[in-house]
């Protein structure tokens, strides 16, 4: 029984530890979602909440996503000169956000 003890304990501390850690990175992952542009335009201004934060080629995939805090709305504006702005309310909810736009010439 001894043997028993000496050897469960440490197993269960160990197993309890991995369960933790898969939880806290599954909860990281939902607390934030990204910002995908696509648009014709990859060298157009995207703005988040009226602050610049690149050109939309910058955003382009997954692997490039702007990270946003999931659970609430943003309005991303895309911005070239010579067309007409682009802009769109998005609402996080984790994963990605993918926003399409499609700028007109003046």
């Amino acid at each position: 029984m001894q043997r028993v003890l000496k050897v469960g304990i440490p197993a269960i501390i160990v197993a309890c530890f991995i369960v933790g850690c898969a939880h806290t990175q599954t909860r990281q992952v939902e607390e934030y979602g990204g910002l995908v542009v696509n648009c014709g335009e990859g060298d157009a201004q995207v703005y988040v909440e009226e602050m610049l934060i690149g050109e939309a080629d910058d955003f382009m995939s997954n692997s490039c996503a702007y990270p946003l805090e999931s659970g609430r709305s943003y309005i991303v504006k895309i911005v070239k000169e010579g067309y007409k702005p682009y802009s769109e309310e998005v609402y996080v909810t984790g994963g990605s956000i993918k926003v399409d736009a499609k700028l007109n010439k003046l």
